[in-house]
C-alpha cells in the first residue's frame, strides 16, 4: 500500500509562504489518485493538510499548478481550472488535457502517480455566474470541459442552457451533471476531420440567439474563441459575454 506523506505546518506558516513570481500563497500538495477518464483527459486528485486554507470562490475558478523541472532544480507552472474541491476531505481535483505536443505540466500529469508532489497557487475566480438569466449558452473544447461542468453543476435546477462541447473523439465525451432541461451537443472532430475549434465556431456562429437577458460563456482555443465572441457581440451586450482563450495553436504557455 502506498502511503502519501505530507509535511504538516501551521496556517501562519502556510500563509506566509508566497510564490514570489505570482505574489500568492503556494500550497504543497501530493497526488492521491490519478485516472485517465477519457483518452485525452487525465484526472488528478491532490491532497494535503495545506489545502485547509483553500477557498472556494465559485464555478470555473482556476489555480496555477507548479511541477518539478530540470531534474528538480526549478519548477514550472501553468493555469488549470478546478474540477472539484471537497473541503470536508481537503481534496482538490483537476482534469489535465493531454495534447499531441504536451507542455511541461501536462506531460508531468500524463505520468503522475500517487505520491508525486506539486505546488498549487490560487485560486482565482474565472466566471461570474448570474443567479438569474433568461437563457444561457456555453461553448468550449476539451480544455474547457472542467469549467463548463462546474458551471452546469452550479446552475439553478430550472435553467435550460444550450451547450456545445467540441472533443477529439467520441470516447472523449463525459457524463455531466446539469439541470434537467440542459441541451448538450457534442461536436466530434475526428468524425469530420476538423481542426481544433472549427466545429465550435460553425455551431455558435450559425445560432440565432434568443431575445431577452442571456449569458454566454466561450472558452477554448484562442482564435476560435475570438471568432465566437465577435459573432456574439453583434447580437447581445458584451457585458453578457464571458470569453476566454485557454490555449493557442502553435504557442506554448498562452495567456489571454
Amino acid at each position: 500500500m502506498l502511503v502519501v506523506r505530507m509535511e504538516f505546518v501551521s496556517k501562519a506558516t502556510l500563509k506566509s509562504t508566497l510564490d514570489k513570481s505570482q505574489g500568492r500563497t503556494s500550497i504543497k500538495v501530493a497526488v492521491f489518485s490519478a485516472t485517465s477518464i477519457t483518452p485525452h483527459i487525465r484526472r488528478l486528485t491532490f491532497v494535503g493538510n495545506a489545502l485547509e486554507i483553500f477557498a472556494k470562490g465559485g464555478p470555473a475558478q482556476w489555480v496555477k499548478v507548479f511541477v518539478p523541472a530540470d531534474g528538480g532544480s526549478r519548477s514550472i507552472g501553468r493555469a488549470y481550472t478546478v474540477r472539484r474541491w471537497e473541503p470536508e476531505t481537503h481534496t482538490l481535483t483537476i482534469d489535465f488535457t493531454l495534447h499531441e505536443n504536451p507542455g511541461p505540466v501536462s506531460a508531468w500529469a500524463a505520468s503522475a502517480a500517487a505520491g508525486d508532489e506539486a505546488e498549487i497557487a490560487g485560486p482565482r475566480l474565472s466566471h461570474l455566474l448570474r443567479p438569474v438569466a433568461e437563457w444561457r449558452l456555453f461553448a468550449g473544447d476539451e480544455t474547457a470541459l472542467s469549467a463548463i461542468a462546474s458551471i452546469l453543476e452550479a446552475l439553478p435546477p430550472t435553467d435550460q442552457p444550450l451547450v456545445f462541447i467540441e472533443v477529439p473523439t467520441p470516447a472523449d465525451r463525459q457524463s455531466l451533471t446539469a439541470p434537467h432541461g440542459t441541451r448538450i451537443q457534442w461536436l466530434i472532430r475526428s468524425e469530420q476531420s476538423a481542426s481544433p475549434g472549427e466545429l465550435l465556431v460553425d455551431a455558435v456562429c450559425s445560432k440565432l440567439f434568443p431575445s431577452g437577458d442571456g449569458q454566454v460563456f466561450l472558452a477554448g482555443e484562442a482564435r476560435s474563441v475570438r471568432l465566437m465572441k465577435d459573432y456574439a457581440a453583434c447580437l447581445i451586450s458584451s457585458d453578457s459575454i464571458d470569453a476566454k482563450g485557454y490555449w493557442s495553436i502553435g504557442r506554448s504557455d498562452y495567456r489571454d
